[in-house]
């Protein structure tokens, strides 16, 4: 299906993406990403959002230097069972360069930092013994990140944080 304009005015929204399985958009959104100062255009080109309501994602990583069947043996041989569910850790760390939003809300005005390039124990949902799902912001030690932003977690204290 695709959004044709009505009497001239222009459409702003593209034609669907055809089908994919889980595991094109994981290889889409996660794979093979070399240029760490290209975050926003990488982010973009590949049309990596919230697509429930088009905002920007927050933080996203990309598996650099690792061919796709170094990926796919995490969720045989190369890989251990992660917690509940079909996660899998890496028994080897695996490059990664993680990009952060700078600033933006919706799609087209998101702009993202530099990607921090770093090596980390990779944890991947896996259906089939196909990668389908990457676990941002898994990080022992310390404080516990939050899986939607990467940011630390804070306990608030209801008295001092009420308005009152």
């Amino acid at each position: 299906m695709e959004w044709r304009p009505i009497l001239g005015v222009s459409n702003p929204l593209p034609a669907l993406r055809p089908e994919e399985t889980k595991y094109e958009k994981f290889l889409r959104q996660h794979y093979d990403f070399k240029n760490q100062h290209g975050c926003t255009t990488e982010m973009r080109r590949r049309e990596i959002f919230n697509k429930k309501d088009n905002t920007c994602k927050e933080v996203n990583s990309f598996i650099v230097s690792s061919t796709t069947n170094q990926i796919k043996a995490i969720c045989d041989k190369a890989g251990t069972h992660h917690g509940a569910g079909n996660l899998y850790k890496s028994n080897q760390p695996f490059p990664v360069i993680t990009c952060k939003l700078k600033k933006g809300t919706y799609r087209n005005d998101c702009e993202y930092n530099d990607g921090k390039k770093s090596s980390r124990y990779l944890i991947i949902g896996c259906e089939d013994k196909l990668p389908v799902h990457y676990e941002d912001g898994r990080k022992t030690g310390g404080g516990r990140d939050t899986p939607r932003t990467g940011r630390q977690s804070i306990a608030r204290h209801p008295k001092r944080d009420s308005n009152h």
